[in-house]
């Protein structure tokens, strides 16, 4: 008797629910989702935020991974492509296209020359924590120069290529390169100029601001 009993209350319960599913108030679900990024110390994750309409309970799967839950969150995802499936007791499907993509920051510098190879460099990044080091190697060295803030002021002898790299609390880093042509490091503008010596002319290439009217005799008393 107690099967029998439960039998048929599952089977008023099943007529219902096809009653609701066919009737002419029925609506299709619909349902909106989130997408939160990979950062520093923010686990990427997609998550249903609303949903209405068809009949409840609904179930949401994660496709390609096929996870489902009745709770349309989904945590600790790998970058990728993903659709989230919603699927009402009426068996109603609704699909939402959801990407995650790899966590990245860029960085950016603008240099000002203060003269006498002076050089002072300020650093902006689309970085979003809080503790960040800003560092610096001047060519090709090995050692990288940890600064105190986002500008770093230096000493440069051009021609140099100075390669700047901001580090987030995770580990995380980006970097981007300036390069110091040899014009900037004290002197204006390269010259050559024609001068006589013993006969002869020669074209130096030196930099400063006029250029010489005699020729440079060293003191081994060797004329050029």
């Amino acid at each position: 008797m107690k099967n029998l009993l439960l039998l048929l209350m599952a089977a008023l319960a099943c007529g219902h629910l096809n009653a609701q599913c066919g009737s002419a108030n029925y609506t299709d679900p619909q349902f909106t989702i989130n997408v939160q990024n990979p950062e520093c110390k923010v686990i990427p994750e997609i998550t249903v935020t609303s949903a209405s309409g068809g009949i409840t309970p609904y179930t949401y799967t994660l496709l390609p991974i096929n996870t489902s839950n009745a709770t349309g969150t989904f945590s600790n995802l790998v970058p990728g492509t993903y659709f989230v499936q919603m699927k009402d007791a009426c068996g109603t499907i609704r699909t939402r296209q959801a990407t995650i993509t790899p966590y990245a920051f860029t960085i950016s510098v603008t240099m000002a020359s203060l003269g006498c190879g002076m050089f002072q460099f300020d650093i902006k990044t689309t970085a979003n924590s809080s503790n960040l080091q800003y560092g610096y190697i001047i060519g090709g060295r090995p050692d990288t120069v940890w600064a105190a803030g986002d500008q770093i002021i230096a000493q440069l002898a051009g021609p140099v290529t100075v390669h700047f790299v901001v580090k987030d609390e995770c580990g995380n880093t980006a970097t981007v390169d300036q390069f110091i042509p040899k014009e900037l490091g004290g002197y204006i503008k390269v010259l050559n100029e024609r001068i006589m010596c013993n006969g002869q002319e020669i074209y130096p290439e030196y930099y400063g601001f006029e250029a010489p009217t005699v020729c440079y005799i060293p003191t081994r008393n060797t004329n050029w």
